[in-house]
């Protein structure tokens, strides 16, 4: 009954003339006065009290959205005697400590990792943001990161970031290399869009005695110099499991800025992302996903040119094309003849040895993806409390090489990026946790091309946040 007649009270005065005469701000010890009274700017504007109540809320959202603030209470008190129809806005803040510590898990690329990050909140009392970041992988990977962040640059939406890292990536198991890279790079984001330069040296050195001699031939330093675009679009309702929206991923890549040396890499390279889930009725859903991709060098000579086997595509796994193994598709070479310190290792063990894996994966140079799965909440009460659907998928995939082929050979291969594919159909079950969505599926492989690494059956796989 009340809330009834303060909504008929509500309506009979939300349309009469208003004026906002001030703003008072309480509680902002670090945090400068103008940070916060810039989102307030259209709420000062407002004429009426409906428009008022609109604009605060979208205030009280930007000023969330800052995370610096852990409490935020927004009061109309009466304005000035004199002037009728008046309001005075009370802002009453509390800070966030200046520092966080998180910790964490996620997968990627086939190899699990631990991640730990400090950041520091607010220290110039303009919002700002600085994160020193470690991760360390079950492959002997690791990442070193500092940044900075400066959100609502100049008072519009867009920020900026720069960052300064170190990583070590190890791709043993599957190519026999590793990459050091070390660098800065520099971020502006505004909207669906973010643009990036990223100056980097990275070194590429084979891990085993026995790496193919294709891995051999990319040993050595790169220099790396390059701008980025990327466009994001996504309005899902969650990116845990999503059960309605569309998503999609544009990123365009341009390497090779600034003055040539020996070392300089150059290429375009293009990639496409798409995740589309639509309901049914019953409980049941469909869900599409694909992606493409293509890289090629530019420049004098570009079409007998390779590109860094650290630009290219692999597909395999349950992130990209499940019933493979991870990078386990596309151009392979042999790897030498001999044995390596992890299969002498093996040897003496007294486990049982895994099996040895014989080739090294290059990836490709164009690439495309797609998936289709029918979706479904499962009738058991303790899977529905832990969010878990089944699916009856099917996937299909293919990465081809196109440099260092010449125009024709590049056109050749390019034509046989669709006849060639491969196929997996399956059925599964899914989880969605915080570090990503876990999948059990049995896979049938319908498809496959020799030297490919085929996982039929069983197959286990934690898909990353959002794809």
């Amino acid at each position: 009954m009340a809330s009834e007649t303060f909504q008929q009270h509500f309506d009979y005065v939300k349309d009469k003339p208003l004026r906002v005469t001030g703003l008072r701000i309480d509680g902002n010890l670090r945090t400068r006065d103008w940070v916060v009274e810039r989102e307030f700017t259209a709420v000062l504007e407002s004429q009426t009290l409906d428009e008022l109540k609109d604009r605060l809320l979208e205030a009280s959202g930007r000023l969330k959205d800052l995370d610096i603030f852990s409490y935020i209470d927004i009061e109309c008190d009466a304005g000035p005697p004199g002037i009728p129809g008046s309001t005075e806005l009370v802002v009453t803040l509390k800070e966030k400590q200046t520092t966080a510590l998180s910790a964490g898990t996620f997968v990627q690329g086939g190899e699990g990792s631990v991640e730990a990050t400090i950041k520091f909140r607010n220290l110039c009392g303009t919002a700002d943001t600085y994160e020193i970041q470690v991760e360390k992988g079950s492959q002997q990977s690791s990442t070193y990161t500092i940044s900075a962040v400066q959100p609502r640059l100049g008072g519009s939406d867009a920020e900026v970031e720069a960052r300064v890292f170190k990583s070590e990536i190890s791709h043993q198991k599957h190519s026999s290399y590793k990459e050091d890279f070390q660098g800065f790079s520099s971020h502006f984001r505004s909207g669906n869009h973010e643009l990036c330069y990223e100056l980097a040296m990275r070194q590429i050195s084979p891990t085993l005695p026995r790496a193919s001699k294709m891995i051999e031939k990319h040993r050595g330093p790169q220099l790396k110099s390059s701008l980025k675009h990327t466009f994001l679009f996504d309005n899902r309702d969650s990116v845990y499991r999503p059960t309605a929206g569309v998503a999609l991923r544009m990123q365009t890549e341009v390497a090779g800025l600034g003055s040539p040396t020996a070392n300089l890499l150059r290429f375009v390279r293009q990639e496409l992302n798409a995740h589309v889930v639509i309901p049914l009725n019953y409980g049941l859903g469909i869900t599409l996903a694909g992606s493409a991709g293509v890289v090629v060098p530019w420049g004098e000579g570009w079409s007998t040119q390779v590109t860094s086997i650290s630009d290219r595509f692999f597909i395999g796994g349950p992130s990209s094309l499940r019933g493979f193994r991870t990078r386990g598709v596309g151009p392979s070479d042999a790897r030498r003849q001999g044995k390596d310190a992890d299969s002498k290792t093996a040897a003496s063990s007294t486990k049982k040895p895994k099996k040895e894996i014989k080739r090294d994966y290059l990836g490709g140079d164009l690439k495309w993806t797609g998936f289709a799965a029918l979706t479904w909440r499962l009738p058991n009460k303790y899977l529905q409390a832990l969010d878990a659907q089944g699916q009856l998928f099917v996937d299909a995939g293919n990465v081809v090489a196109l440099s260092g082929l010449g125009v024709d050979g590049m056109r050749k291969a390019a034509n046989n990026v669709f006849n060639d594919f491969r196929v997996t159909t399956g059925v599964g079950i899914t989880f969605p946790t915080r570090v990503g969505r876990i999948e059990l599926n049995f896979c049938n492989v319908r498809q496959f091309r020799e030297h490919d690494r085929v996982k039929q059956g069983f197959q286990f796989g934690i898909m990353p946040l959002g794809w």
